[in-house]
């Protein structure tokens, strides 16, 4: 039977959901599940201290703009891409956030 020895090791962030998918964004459901993980993922990282204070902040002021905008009937484009990228800036050293804003950005973008 093969070992497994864990000694030694740091797990930074671990997931443990019954579903996690940073898949493809295609529908309006889609795009509300990947604004409540990323609210949730900015949690998690302001409280590893992977974000300071101000930039969780400033962080969840551009999740808000997005939000809102997505939320309007004829959304602006063009704004919410805008914060998509002061947000991906923030942001850019968090490997589970970056994914999904990737994913966010070409649903955004199919938008126009």
């Amino acid at each position: 039977m093969a070992k497994f020895d864990q000694r030694g090791q740091y797990v930074h962030t671990q997931f443990n959901a019954e579903n996690l998918t940073v898949g493809t964004i295609n529908t309006q459901e889609d795009v509300v599940t990947a604004l409540e993980f990323l609210k949730r993922q900015l949690i998690i990282a302001r409280s590893e201290n992977q974000l300071s204070a101000e930039s969780k902040i400033q962080a969840d002021d551009e999740l808000e703009k997005i939000d809102e905008e997505l939320k309007t009937k004829s959304p602006n484009v063009e704004a919410a891409k805008g914060s998509l990228s002061k947000l991906k800036k923030i942001c850019a050293h968090i490997d589970p956030i970056m994914k999904v804003l990737t994913r966010l950005a070409l649903a955004i973008s199919l938008l126009s």
